[in-house]
């Protein structure tokens, strides 16, 4: 009582305003996060007319530190927390289960897409409905570790089969564990809309890599005839860009059947290389060295040595 009332006449109308804003702000929050919490328990409904479905606000997050869990021993663990959107875990050393309940209105075929493709161990449970909690069944294994032949769909990145026999509420566990990053999207596509996706993408990156690869091939020509050093550095810089970017997509990993661990070792090396040949092509473009001579060779000596160090 004494705190208040010295608080009643020491606050100003304007500080009392704030406070009163402060306050709607934190309820406004739990009231948010309440709902959000209330939303990861509702499952997601399969749509017949609907292509695909973005599982965001629908999952739920459990940290396994040990990473021994299985499928039962998971769902029936305590710890289990909304993920209000996409997965987003950073660099860990645990495995991440994700929990997704799905609600089918009629039996069909439907695939679970994973949006990173540098994945390293993924693995889908399903248990149908009415079935007893320790009745999980394996849809199959996916991610780098895993040989691309044994892979359940042959797609860039982690992609598996989910086939509803009947009518009801599946729920889906989703154990990943990897090297990299562990973030991800997850989307719930209907077999053929992910069929014509898959089609269009195709497509797409043919397109858009042939175009890079044509003008690599014209700085190259280019390069040859003039001898100009800047030619060259742009090519090593538009190399290394599109190479990164092919394998963070997991292109060349589809291709090639590359493993994670050879695959992780050459996209390590290669984004860090990356800053001084992008250093070295500005430097030379901005003509530095014949204005600022010191500076240049401090900016290039900086940027080769964290690059190499990276690498």
């Amino acid at each position: 009582i004494y705190t208040k009332c010295y608080l009643n006449a020491t606050l100003t109308p304007a500080m009392r305003v704030r406070m009163r804003n402060y306050r709607a702000l934190f309820t406004f929050l739990a009231l948010l996060l309440t709902a959000l919490a209330g939303l990861a328990q509702v499952p997601l409904r399969l749509a017949p007319d609907a292509p695909v479905l973005d599982t965001a606000g629908y999952l739920q997050r459990l940290d396994d530190s040990s990473g021994t869990l299985g499928a039962s021993d998971a769902d029936t663990a305590p710890g289990w927390t909304p993920l209000p959107g996409s997965l987003n875990a950073s660099y860990t050393s645990s495995a991440i289960w994700l929990r997704l309940r799905l609600e089918a209105v009629q039996p069909g075929p439907w695939t679970l897409l994973l949006g990173n493709a540098l994945l390293d161990d993924v693995r889908v449970h399903i248990r149908p409905p009415g079935a007893a909690s320790e009745q999980w069944a394996l849809l199959g294994a996916s991610g780098e570790d895993v040989p691309r032949r044994l892979w359940p769909v042959d797609y860039r990145s982690p992609a598996l089969q989910i086939d509803l026999p009947a009518p009801g509420t599946y729920t889906v566990l989703v154990r990943l564990a990897t090297r990299n990053a562990l973030t991800t999207r997850l989307e719930v596509w209907q077999r053929l809309a992910f069929d014509n996706h898959t089609r269009r993408e195709g497509l797409f990156f043919g397109l858009y890599f042939g175009f890079y690869l044509l003008l690599i091939c014209l700085h190259v020509l280019f390069w040859r005839v003039t001898r100009a050093p800047l030619s060259g550095w742009f090519v090593a810089y538009l190399g290394s860009c599109v190479f990164n970017e092919v394998l963070s997509l997991g292109l060349i990993q589809q291709i090639m059947g590359l493993g994670g661990i050879a695959s992780d070792r050459l996209l390590g090396a290669s984004l860090p290389l990356a800053l001084p040949i992008a250093v070295q092509m500005a430097l030379r473009q901005l003509q530095l060295e014949g204005s600022y001579p010191r500076v240049a060779r401090m900016l290039g000596a900086a940027a080769w040595g964290l690059g190499l160090t990276g690498a």
